[in-house]
């Protein structure tokens, strides 16, 4: 009797001891009943309930027989990639299209040539149809705005030189500009008329003014009469004019015969000075 007691405690002293040393288990409360190698996974304890493992599973079988596309190092490889993705072997394949509409003639022509070297670019950093369609659109846009910009300074430096001119010359302005522009033609021919617009010096009013000096002083070699019509006068000739009649003693001599008539002509002349 005492041997069984004592045979008894021991069995019970080693199991006391057993479960004194397990560690307790940390992870899901699903994961408590698996064996010690999955408990100790990494990838389950991810999972915090049976349904997130299922739909894992679920996702990672429908990714299985995927096409995998394998880490390229070489050029070939690369070039495999591309192709895979959708990069045409020929650039001929490419189709690409924009919206023009809004766009001048000289711009369209200019993207048709930027097209032609664009294609052999994207042919070569494995650009498919539609990112190349995508990058060639966002240029176009890019190049209409910048178009557009720079019509809108043109207009505006015209809209500058044209009022500064004719505060210049008053109803003079088309007469002068004819002597500025024989001037010019006389000088350099159509070559240098047309390099002058190019450059954006015809709507320089200091250089329009220049030139129209310059014709003043050549116009009997131009085949022009230097004021063109007589009738036709400056601001500056217009208050001279003026000045010299309101200096004649019939300016302000009421009873003088040509009083009135010397009035009525200042009046006009100020008229016409007050015109732009």
């Amino acid at each position: 009797m005492d041997n069984l007691d004592t045979g008894t405690q021991n069995v019970n002293g080693g199991d006391g001891g057993q479960q004194g040393n397990e560690s307790k288990f940390t992870g899901p409360e699903w994961m408590a009943s698996l064996p010690d190698d999955l408990k100790a996974s990494k990838s389950l304890g991810k999972f915090k309930d049976v349904e997130n493992l299922a739909r894992g599973y679920i996702n990672a079988e429908q990714l299985v027989g995927r096409d995998k596309i394998p880490m390229p190092k070489t050029d070939a490889e690369f070039a495999e990639v591309y192709t895979k993705l959708g990069c045409p072997v020929d650039i001929a394949e490419y189709k690409v299209a924009y919206e023009s509409d809004g766009i001048s003639d000289d711009i369209k022509a200019t993207l048709a040539e930027d097209l032609k070297a664009f294609l052999p670019m994207a042919k070569a950093n494995g650009l498919n149809n539609k990112q190349a369609n995508g990058i060639f659109s966002e240029y176009v846009k890019l190049m209409a705005a910048s178009a557009k910009d720079a019509q809108e300074k043109k207009d505006a430096e015209f809209a500058a030189a044209d009022k500064a001119i004719k505060a210049e010359f008053g109803e003079a302005t088309d007469v002068k500009l004819e002597l500025a522009n024989r001037m010019i033609t006389a000088l350099g021919g159509e070559k240098v008329v047309n390099a002058i617009a190019n450059s954006g010096l015809g709507r320089n009013p200091e250089f329009v003014k220049m030139m129209v000096k310059l014709g003043e002083a050549h116009a009997e070699q131009l085949g022009i009469d230097k004021t063109g019509n007589n009738s036709l006068m400056t601001p500056a000739d217009l208050r001279a004019q003026i000045a010299t009649l309101q200096a004649h003693p019939a300016y302000m001599d009421a009873s003088h015969p040509e009083h009135k008539s010397v009035v009525d002509r200042v009046q006009q002349l100020f008229l016409r000075a007050s015109q732009k």
